[in-house]
């Protein structure tokens, strides 16, 4: 059951980072007002704080003390835990670096629009 609920978990993580991916996150920026990628990159940056918080760190701690563990006694702890617990482990990693890459694409339109604004000759 575990294994399921990852997957559906990652699969939804993956269905919703597509839809920001590429030409079409570029085209869906252009197309925001500043109000909207202010809202639209504190959302992500929510989203990228609670990913971190409670997935990708508890995943590393659990990753850590799984391998400390094993350290006194290889028996006690299965390659097949370590390979499982990895892969989430960089399932997660993958996940974060998609989303802070959507940020930095957010904050710099972000920053080109006040730019424009602000500039002498607007």
């Amino acid at each position: 059951m575990f294994y399921c609920d990852h997957l559906v978990r990652i699969l939804w993580q993956e269905f919703s980072l597509v839809l920001w991916a590429g030409k079409n996150m570029v085209d869906a920026i252009t197309n925001m007002t500043l109000r909207d990628k202010l809202n639209e990159a504190e959302r992500m940056m929510r989203e990228l704080m609670d990913h971190l918080d409670n997935g990708f760190i508890p995943k590393a701690r659990s990753l850590s003390r799984t391998l400390q563990e094993s350290d006194n006694d290889v028996t006690l702890v299965s390659d097949m835990t370590v390979r499982q617990q990895s892969a989430e482990l960089i399932d997660s990693n993958r996940f974060s670096e998609k989303l802070y890459g959507k940020i930095g694409k957010l904050l710099v339109a972000i920053d080109e629009d006040v730019n424009s604004i602000t500039s002498p000759g607007h």
